[in-house]
């Protein structure tokens, strides 16, 4: 349509414009009974708004929904389809209802609190859709608290089991899917997408079949309905186009007169809440997105959400989104909101956002930031304000590098039909040059707009133990996710997806992960891609600092509070080590053998295997082969300091190469197997034990002298 075109007619809600008007005589109930693209628009995408229908009994006090003694999904159907939720205004004050005495009646709602609080603990910090600073046990509904708990009963010792677990998802999702099909605007309501996006993420990760096949309904369903009511772009994105003066959360200067003018407690609570409503809005979506990627990533899927399509800007800082209180949430507005260059500051602060939105700015900014047309253009122009606070912004920054994963896989996948020629062998890496570059540029802007070094949060002796979780403000899981993420994106650079290339489509993840443990066997030569020295190097770069951070001895965060799915991109990374172990063993072993026989004019050998030896660290396959070593240091010893000195010592006492494949599958079995938490670490180390079983076979030696 075009732009130029006069559009009269607005929509009192969100100020939309719409150029057609028709008459409708017979119709004086409409809400917009004048003009015809307009009504449909309110139809679509503001009904929730609209007061409620005559002759329905006003709602009850949200304290008072009847599901604490037994949450029956059944029985809130009933309550709620009877009186419809409250408005917004007339909810009562979450700070409020947080100084409430709350008794439990029974010790299985003591056991429903005990797995609310390990969802919060454990579960939330990975998936920070819920506000927990407004989150209350008693005004929450029966279908997010069920959801919640059976979450929440993964990260802590609780009666809930497998079958319970797949009772509530079973019924949860029934309910829930009955009360959105009675009004499709009903997804605009943030508990109901919260609520969706926790029932998929369980059906996603949760270990059954059928529950897997649900979440991808569920998936399409939430995709349909963002499209339909027009849910994945901001509806102030055309106000902020003239005054740029709207907050966000990360306290930008565009609002500098509205922090520092005083204002009274209930406009600072108004203020709270709408921040709250917003930012949940626009993590829901993100999160959608992010899900869609997983699903793309795993089982190679095409993927039904395109970034073009999110017109939001980014998540806001993780310590304004977890303020406990509106007082607390504006101190730290306001100590976001200096930055180093003012004036620059205010200068980039008048300008038009782009009409792709803010998420397509970022990450526009990120992919051109090497190239020298800014500085041509009177230059100076830094990075967009929201990129600035990056290092406070985990969930932002995930977003932003799961979008580069996504954009290789669509390159790589055109290309793998464009471009890859019809001989058997062909190169490993499949992105040209300048593709290559431009996203590992974007990948390096990044990392160097987020802390690197984060320290270990638990102790060695703490696997499995669900009582030295950190504490919740800690973001360290978070930032695991997104290093794991980094490196597996910038490997996949130079070493595709197998499951992507050869273009297999799974229904279910263990099947995922036995086909891409398939896809990594060993083959003859004139069977596998041809590995550049240019792309090892590449790749073991990566591999280094991903294996430190997958060695439970080394890693950021416990494997109790790992994200499934990270756990799943660190079977990949794994696979792709693999490989380098297998392609380096032949020609180090070779090595090996010519420095026992003297070659090089010596006369005499050193031995088979010293990492110190000159002639070793001069090869090149023997070098990759030791530095991958290194990381994995020795998987068979269970106690800390045997581990420890085994790792230090790695390079001072011989090492049989011939064994090398063996020791790495068992560190990769025994590194996953304490990842309890979710079931797709049993699930990889199961496929993984079975290629250590062949190995041991075909290797034919002794495992322990």
């Amino acid at each position: 349509m075009d732009e130029s075109l006069p559009r009269p007619f607005k929509c009192a809600t969100c100020k939309k414009g719409f150029t057609r008007q028709l008459h409708r005589i017979g119709e004086p109930q409409a809400p917009c009974k004048y003009a015809d693209l307009r009504k449909r628009h309110v139809e679509n995408c503001h009904v929730s708004s609209q007061a409620s229908p005559p002759k329905t009994a006003p709602p009850p006090p949200a304290i008072n929904t009847p599901h604490i003694d037994s949450p029956s999904t059944t029985a809130w159907m009933d309550v709620l389809l009877t009186h419809p939720p409250p408005a917004q205004n007339e909810v009562a004050d979450p700070m409020q209802q947080h100084t409430q005495t709350y008794e439990p009646p029974s010790s299985g709602v003591s056991s429903e609190i005990r797995c609310v609080e390990a969802f919060f603990d454990g579960f939330h910090r990975n998936f920070p859709i819920l506000h927990e600073g407004s989150f209350h046990i008693v005004s929450t509904q029966v279908p997010l608290l069920n959801v919640i708990t059976a979450v929440g009963s993964l990260y802590c010792e609780s009666p809930f089991d497998e079958a319970a677990r797949k009772a509530v998802f079973e019924s949860t999702l029934s309910a829930l899917q009955q009360y959105v099909e009675q009004n499709r605007s009903r997804y605009q309501e943030i508990w109901v997408l919260q609520t969706f996006l926790l029932l998929e993420f369980l059906g996603i990760y949760g270990g059954n079949d059928t529950n897997f096949l649900k979440a991808q309904r569920i998936h399409r369903d939430l995709i349909d309905a963002i499209r339909l009511l027009q849910m994945s772009q901001d509806s102030s994105l055309e106000s902020l186009s003239t005054s740029c003066g709207e907050d966000s959360g990360y306290g930008e200067e565009g609002d500098e007169d509205d922090i520092n003018e005083p204002v009274s407690a209930e406009a600072l609570s108004d203020q709270w809440q709408d921040f709250i409503k917003k930012e949940s809005k626009k993590r829901c979506v993100y999160m959608l997105y992010l899900l869609d990627s997983q699903l793309a990533i795993l089982c190679n899927l095409r993927p039904m959400l395109s970034s073009l399509e999110i017109k939001y800007d980014l998540p806001c800082c993780e310590d304004i989104w977890l303020a406990r209180s509106d007082r607390d949430w504006y101190e730290r507005r306001r100590q976001r909101f200096k930055s180093f260059d003012e004036p620059d500051d205010n200068a980039y602060s008048h300008e038009t956002p782009p009409s792709q939105g803010f998420f397509y700015e970022a990450s526009q900014t990120l992919l051109h930031s090497g190239r020298g047309d800014d500085k041509d253009n009177g230059g100076g122009k830094r990075q967009p304000k929201k990129l600035r606070l990056l290092w406070a912004s985990p969930f932002a920054a995930v977003i932003l590098v799961t979008q580069l994963q996504m954009m290789a896989r669509e390159l790589t996948h055109a290309s793998c039909l464009l471009e890859r020629p019809k001989a058997q062998r062909r190169a490993l890496s499949i992105l040209t040059d300048k593709q290559h570059a431009q996203i590992s540029q974007a990948l390096k802007g990044i990392a160097e707009l987020v802390p690197r070094n984060q320290k270990p949060v638990f102790s060695f002796f703490d696997f499995g133990r669900m009582d030295v979780l950190p504490d919740g403000s800690d973001q360290t899981p978070l930032w695991h996710t997104f290093w794991i993420l980094w490196y597996y994106t910038s490997i996949t650079l130079s070493h595709p997806d197998s499951l992507l290339v050869s273009g297999v489509v799974e229904s279910n993840l263990p099947l995922a992960i036995a086909t891409a443990g398939h896809l990594a066997t060993p083959r003859s030569k004139d069977k596998r891609d041809i590995y550049e020295d240019r792309d090892v190097f590449r790749i073991l770069n990566d591999l280094e600092m991903a294996l430190d951070l997958l060695n439970p001895i080394k890693s950021t965060a416990p494997p109790s509070l790992e994200n499934p799915f990270i756990t799943l991109l660190g079977f990949k990374i794994c696979l792709v080590g693999w490989r380098l172990v297998r392609l380096t063993m032949p020609a180090a072993q070779r090595s090996s053998v010519g420095d026992m026989t003297g070659h090089g004019g010596m006369g005499m050998g050193l031995g088979m295997g010293m990492g110190n030896n000159a002639n070793s660290r001069s090869n090149p396959s023997r070098f990759v082969l030791d530095a991958i070593m290194a990381c994995v240091g020795n998987a068979g010893d269970d106690d800390v300091e045997n581990a420890a000195a085994a790792l230090a010592m790695l390079d001072d006492r011989p090492v049989d190469l011939a064994r090398s494949e063996v020791r790495f599958l068992e560190w990769i079995v025994a590194n996953f197997n304490k990842r309890t938490t979710w079931p797709v670490g049993k699930w990889v180390s199961t496929v993984m034990e079975e290629s250590l079983s062949k190995a041991k076979e075909a290797y034919a030696a002794p495992l322990s002298e």
